[in-house]
């Protein structure tokens, strides 16, 4: 799955259900890059289906969305929490 998909089906829509603002792709890309190792430099670049500006993303294997998720769940409580 396109980490843009990843982002737009399953982590923006988890932040919004707990009150919290949605992260813009590029804000994304620089936690998967930091959480993957990987280098922005080697991100595909796609369209969105309307047009538009194309927009980074990496194409992430089920752990690799693990990784990345459990990061996201981790902030989430954090922040919950006041830490």
């Amino acid at each position: 799955m396109s980490s843009l998909d990843f982002l737009n089906d399953f982590i923006n829509p988890a932040r919004v259900s707990a009150g919290k603002s949605v992260h813009k792709n590029s804000a994304f890309l620089i936690k998967v890059c930091d959480e993957l190792e990987l280098d922005i430099t080697e991100a595909g670049k796609i369209a969105p289906s309307g047009g538009g500006i194309k927009q980074n993303y990496f194409t992430l294997d089920k752990d690799q969305m693990m990784l990345v998720g459990m990061r996201e769940s981790k902030a989430e409580r954090l922040l919950s929490i006041g830490v």
